[in-house]
């Protein structure tokens, strides 16, 4: 984004146009004036309070900004901003991402630059985030360097739900992740149903490459479908499948606040979960599975990800434009509003 403006002469003008006005005022007034004195013959001559002075100079002044003003509009500034236009279609890409409590858990260090970024609980401790945290910060990367792409979002808890339909609108899809919060789904993992949806919309997509990425730490518990036959949904479509499992095992720190009562809920989980589940999920669509117990290993997973979902498209920069005058103009019109003050406050006229 940049600025720049139409007639850059009226720029100049506005810059030198208060200096021009001084000058004609202190040089160039009559040669010949009259004094005519206002008191008694010989008495002392009439002098202005000294308020009326101060209110003259203040609208002398206003009367100059609103001129520097009143130029700059017509110097008419104006924002450029360079878009890129896609002259092909992008892959649809859907995230299915697991909101259940046990991705409260602290166990992924902030390496690779990953940080907290929502507000689903604290979060972060001692150099540690959150699985949810670390996911949904690697997502936002990854839509970020992938602008071509229609990407679609799919929350699993206890129920599933689509957020976000597969779209290229990116400010949409962030604005929805950056609100979704630990627990919004209830207590429980309905990876099957997640899947379903994923699968559904990427069906009848006509884009030249769909794909599907479950980030789970944890295996199917609830939901009527099972995660086997959603992944063989998957791969009837020939969808790229990525299941990433994230966390690792072992007692450590859950810490979140539970949407629905708003209570802090912190203590000690026991994490485990049956990877080989997620495995059999990962073959049955024809797709891989990937361990992420560490942050560094999390985004090395995201990367494998980018390099067998993405492939390059054609694409042009478009300018917009788009006009910045209004500010200058309104703000002349401000000031020629307040220039009426002096002669109220102070000349009392």
């Amino acid at each position: 984004m940049s600025i720049r403006f139409e007639r850059p002469l009226f720029l100049v003008l506005a810059g030198l146009a208060p200096f021009a006005i001084l000058l004609f005022r202190r040089f160039l007034k009559p040669a010949v004036t009259v004094k005519l004195s206002l008191g008694p013959q010989g008495g002392t001559l009439f002098k202005p309070p000294r308020r009326a002075a101060l209110g003259a100079a203040l609208i002398f002044a206003f009367e100059l900004a609103t001129v520097s003003l009143l130029l700059l509009a017509i110097a008419n500034p104006t924002e450029v901003t360079a878009t890129p236009v896609f002259k092909e279609r992008g892959a649809d890409i859907m995230f299915v991402l697991d909101v259940s409590p046990s991705m409260a858990v602290l166990d992924i260090n902030s390496t690779g630059g990953i940080t907290k970024i929502g507000a689903s609980g604290n979060g972060a401790e001692n150099g540690m985030i959150n699985r949810f945290e670390a996911a949904r910060f690697l997502i936002l990367s990854f839509v970020n360097d992938h602008p071509s792409a229609a990407v679609g979002l799919v929350a699993v808890g206890e129920v599933a739900a689509l957020l976000v339909p597969p779209t290229i609108d990116h400010e949409l899809f962030r604005d929805r992740l950056q609100t979704l919060r630990i627990g919004e789904l209830g207590d429980g993992t309905a990876l099957g149903m997640g899947l379903s949806l994923a699968a559904f919309h990427l069906y009848d997509s006509s884009a030249p490459l769909h794909a599907c990425v479950l980030v789970t730490d944890g295996e199917n518990n609830a939901g009527a479908v099972h995660p086997e036959t959603a992944a063989e949904a998957l791969a009837a479509s020939n969808v790229a499948f990525f299941v990433i499992g994230v966390g690792s095992g072992g007692e450590t720190i859950l810490d979140y606040v539970d949407p629905e009562t708003n209570r802090h809920r912190r203590g000690i989980y026991d994490s485990r979960y049956d990877t080989q589940s997620l495995i059999a999920i990962a073959e049955k669509g024809g797709g891989v599975f990937l361990q992420a117990r560490t942050g560094d290993e999390l985004g090395r997973a995201f990367f494998k990800v980018s390099e067998g979902s993405t492939f390059p498209v054609r694409a042009e920069t478009l300018l917009v434009t788009e006009s910045r005058a209004g500010p200058f103009i309104i703000a002349a019109l401000l000031i020629i509003t307040l220039s009426f003050l002096p002669s109220l406050l102070v000349l009392r006229v």
